[in-house]
């Protein structure tokens, strides 16, 4: 009886146990659900908002490939112009350069009429001076019972003879500054203030109209010259090569320019027979240069003042300075060989022959050096400040500020002895450059003109 009471008190406690664990467990599985069903709504959200955002990005896509649409658009127009713009720029370039072709035309052909003009004017000068020395003369003739009249020369230690000193007179637009002689082609090479390098063929006294091309940016300070080629040194510090251009009339085509680094370059001199150039400018270098290499073969330096004066001869360099110095140098190794101290002022030019070198200085003198042993031979005092002087033979001739040729004669080539011949006048201003030929002593002044006189005054200069 009492195990049956047992029995039944535990069914009775499973039962109640039964029940209270199922009620337990449908509690959780409600709340699961409710759970679940939020997040479902929410994803559901979620997904509504991300399809929407992707609906606007879509847009946004659409919209940014439509405006990149429209850039590549306006880069295309843009580009197209471009090109359109460089065609322009090349159209307006072309026009330019041919607008200062035909006004560098122009300028040659204003300076042409302008020389011409000045020339016309001379001669409309020249003839009322010369109406008036006509009459001065008779004037003088039948005061004087027939005296003689000499034009353009004064002789010392010879009688007076009558002739026109100066045959031929050749004009620039501006100053001319330099001038030289090619013996072997008989040409005449003249530069100056307007920039030009003119050539003049000595035989017909003719001007070879081509190489007006030959124009510079600044004065044309110094010129040399070759059979085949002609170099100029200018005010801007350039060294210019020109080339020549036969058989028809002569055209520069210009060959090399060297830049010296300097403010001005003051000298030049071409060797033709080594193809090198050896220039002196404002900084006090004598720089040696390679034509054929256009390179710069060495640089000399030794001046302390600017080079007014070089010269090349074969492996021998020589310049004067504003230093008052005159030096010698190997071309072979860029060293001084000696120097020939003994001017008192700067050193403008010299020139030199197998007895001795002479040189003309802003001391008003003219100094005859012996080459070997650099002592001085003689000093001549001269009566203005030189600018240049010439040797040919056994005839010197100097020329300055007073606008005369002083023609000298050595009379005795062993000593060297230089005695004043003659005065040759007939310039308005500084004589900057002389040379000489067997026909003509040959002058060039800032007063725009070149002058040759008369093949005579040799003759007369050899005559005792």
């Amino acid at each position: 009886m009492h195990q049956v009471q047992q029995s039944a008190s535990g069914a009775a406690v499973a039962e109640r146990n039964h029940g209270s664990a199922s009620a337990t467990a449908d509690v959780p599985l409600e709340l699961d659900v409710a759970f679940i069903s939020a997040q479902v709504l929410a994803v559901r959200e979620e997904k509504l908002e991300l399809t929407k955002r992707c609906a606007d990005l879509k847009e946004q896509r659409l919209h940014h490939i439509n405006e990149l649409l429209s850039i590549e658009s306006a880069m295309s127009r843009l580009l197209k112009r471009r090109s359109q713009i460089h065609a322009e720029l090349n159209d307006m370039d072309s026009e330019t350069a041919s607008a200062q072709t035909r006004l560098h035309h122009v300028d040659v052909k204003a300076a042409r009429i302008k020389v011409q003009t000045e020339q016309l004017c001379a001669c409309l000068r020249a003839l009322d001076v010369h109406e008036g020395d006509e009459a001065s003369a008779q004037d003088s003739a039948v005061a004087n019972h027939g005296g003689l009249h000499e034009t353009g020369v004064h002789a010392y230690g010879q009688s007076r003879k009558t002739y026109e000193s100066c045959v031929q007179t050749l004009w620039h637009a501006g100053g001319v500054l330099s001038m030289v002689v090619e013996p072997a082609t008989n040409m005449m090479y003249t530069g100056g203030s307007d920039g030009l390098l003119r050539a003049f063929d000595l035989d017909t006294m003719e001007e070879r109209m081509g190489w007006s091309v030959a124009w510079h940016p600044g004065w044309i300070l110094d010129v040399s010259a070759g059979e085949v080629n002609v170099a100029t040194a200018d005010s801007r510090g350039h060294v210019r090569v020109w080339e020549l251009e036969y058989p028809q009339d002569l055209c520069a085509s210009e060959k090399a320019l060297f830049h010296t680094g300097a403010e001005r370059a003051h000298a030049v001199h071409l060797d033709s027979f080594s193809s090198k150039l050896v220039s002196g400018d404002s900084s006090g270098m004598v720089i040696e240069w390679d034509v054929h290499k256009e390179r710069c073969v060495q640089r000399l330096l030794g001046h302390m003042g600017a080079v007014n004066c070089v010269a090349r001869c074969e492996y021998v360099l020589v310049s004067c300075s504003s230093d008052r110095k005159i030096l010698f140098w190997d071309a072979r190794t860029g060293r001084g060989e000696r120097g020939f101290f003994g001017h008192k002022d700067r050193v403008n030019q010299f020139v030199f022959d197998d007895e001795c070198l002479m040189s003309v200085s802003d001391d008003l003198s003219l100094k005859l050096w012996d080459i070997g042993s650099g002592r001085v031979i003689q000093t001549i005092p001269l009566a203005c400040r030189p600018n240049c002087i010439s040797l040919r033979a056994d005839v010197v001739s100097v020329a300055g500020a007073d606008a005369k040729v002083y023609t000298y004669v050595r009379k005795d080539l062993k000593q060297n002895l230089v005695q004043l011949h003659y005065e040759l006048y007939g310039h308005t201003s500084e004589v900057t450059a002389i040379a000489q030929t067997a026909e003509y002593v040959i002058s060039a002044s800032t007063d725009s003109r070149v002058k040759l006189w008369s093949g005579q005054l040799g003759s007369h200069l050899h005559s005792d």
